[in-house]
């Protein structure tokens, strides 16, 4: 599970309201208030002029979910974590990546 591009693909219960093959940016506002901890498409911080290519893209298929950021991975730039938070703050899966991934 060290693929960049697919690096959460595991079964968790997802909540009831989300449709089967859902696409959709990391778009949320963050949780709790996390600004500066948690970014979104809503809410970039540093990384505001750089959405495009750094946020994840994320897609459920009823208990799967699939985290892809197609973005390039070299040893002078590369994206170093991506975590997946829930509305209310819970942490369902994170990846740290290194250039080599």
């Amino acid at each position: 599970m060290t693929n960049r591009r697919n690096f959460i693909k595991t079964a968790l219960t997802v909540a009831s309201g989300m449709a089967v093959g859902q696409v959709a940016m990391a778009s949320s506002k963050p949780a709790n208030n996390y600004s500066g901890i948690i970014y979104t498409t809503d809410n970039p911080g540093q990384w505001d002029k750089k959405i495009k290519g750094h946020a994840p893209e994320v897609t459920i298929d009823g208990k799967n979910i699939t985290i892809t950021t197609n973005h390039g991975m070299n040893s002078r730039h590369y994206i170093v974590r991506h975590t997946l938070v829930t509305e209310d703050g819970t942490v369902l899966g994170s990846m740290t990546f290194s250039p080599e991934d």
